[in-house]
């Protein structure tokens, strides 16, 4: 090979290790950042707080007034938000109240707080995504006939305000099982499907 090839070809090589290098740099970066993506979609998902809703229902509606309760609501992990207000006492109008609401993904628990006693239980319970369900099925998603089907007939169907007639009424039904306590479950529709399930239960 001549002085002169030899040359050309030192020129050629060194223009592709010029052009080659910049191109792995993006690539490592791409590769990076991607990987860093995933971390942090892991990490929330482990940071998320995960709460199951038949053991809300059962500290709500079977032993609503016991201890039991109290300790469940201890067990919680941080809700993603948290806001309270006070209600004066229906018995004793000296006495203020707490209501606190506890917002988790798809799931936010009213606890009721009983003065400045240690005493309180949650009283209302709002799944509003499909990930959260009941033994029987009862989810988000489903149509007013699998709900029918799971319950049959409301006991009392409640429309919505005017400016929301195009949704479907509010389907109520009231609860007073033996060994369960009295409450209510309210199902809201949208085009047919569950778009929210409410427990609740009267304080008195």
């Amino acid at each position: 090979m001549t002085t002169r090839s030899k040359a050309r070809t030192t020129r050629h090589v060194h223009a592709f290790r010029i052009v080659r290098l910049p191109a792995i740099a993006l690539g490592l970066g791409l590769l990076i950042t991607a990987c860093n993506a995933a971390g942090s979609t892991a990490r929330q998902e482990q940071n998320s707080p995960q709460v199951v809703l038949e053991e809300v229902l059962d500290a709500m509606l079977r032993e609503p007034y016991e201890g039991a309760a109290d300790a469940y609501l201890a067990s919680l992990p941080a809700a993603l938000t948290s806001r309270s207000r006070f209600v004066t006492n229906a018995y004793d109008p000296g006495q203020r109240d707490e209501i606190e609401t506890l917002t988790y993904d798809g799931l936010t628990i009213t606890v009721y707080h009983v003065g400045t006693t240690d005493r309180r239980f949650p009283v209302e319970v709002t799944a509003s995504a499909p990930i959260h369900g009941t033994a029987s099925g009862l989810r988000v998603g489903l149509t007013r006939t699998e709900v029918r089907a799971r319950l049959g007939a409301p006991t009392t169907t409640v429309r919505m305000t005017a400016a929301q007639q195009a949704t479907l009424p509010t389907w109520h039904y009231a609860r007073f099982e033996d060994g369960v306590t009295p409450h209510s479950l309210d199902i809201n529709f949208e085009d047919d499907v569950v778009s929210a399930l409410r427990w609740s239960v009267q304080v008195d």
